[in-house]
């Protein structure tokens, strides 16, 4: 089943905000992979919210907020596209799909309106982990922009983070993502 791992020492607790916490949702149907995945982001300093399914994550988020998402392609309980666009439309979480089917000639094209970064099966551990690591960097950056628009308004920059993010990581790893993401 899902399981939280500890927090790191200095992440926010008791419903602080947790977008620089530096964690990550694992959601990933093998047990053996998960736990690859999961040390390899370890040693880079992150939490790690662990699920084997797609129900596990969305109540693992109510209680450990994540800023990226790595989504496995053969989830067993749902489309990793129904998840990543429910995401999408409730957060600004960063996407990365696992494409299982992309080593097989597979439909490894069609993540590309979904995911900020796409990787094949069997993964690249230190090439996601640096992904990750980039993701994270560039969100809380993104986040630290001015949040009021000319006419003095709060303006909604999650939609231009995203898109902003998804051009640097294409920009600057093509060699690390297996799978090149489309413009979304």
């Amino acid at each position: 089943m899902a399981a939280i791992s500890p927090v790191h020492p200095g992440a926010g607790v008791n419903g602080a905000d947790h977008r620089n916490s530096r964690r990550v949702a694992v959601v990933e149907r093998d047990p053996n992979l998960r736990q690859q995945i999961q040390h390899s982001l370890l040693t880079r300093q992150f939490a790690i919210v662990e699920c084997a399914n797609a129900t596990a994550l969305y109540r693992n988020l109510l209680s450990a907020p994540c800023d990226i998402a790595v989504i496995a392609s053969d989830l067993p309980d749902d489309n990793p596209r129904n998840v990543a666009l429910h995401l999408r439309q409730h957060s600004d979480i960063g996407i990365i799909v696992l494409d299982a089917e992309a080593g097989y000639g597979g439909q490894s094209d069609g993540y590309h309106e979904i995911a900020d970064a796409c990787f094949r099966k069997p993964v690249d551990l230190d090439g996601l982990a640096t992904v990750v690591t980039a993701m994270h960097s560039l969100q809380h950056h993104m986040r630290a922009l001015p949040t009021r628009s000319g006419g003095g308004q709060p303006r909604d920059h999650s939609r231009s983070r995203n898109s902003l993010a998804r051009s640097w990581i294409r920009r600057f790893s093509p060699d690390i993502c297996a799978v090149a993401c489309q413009p979304g």
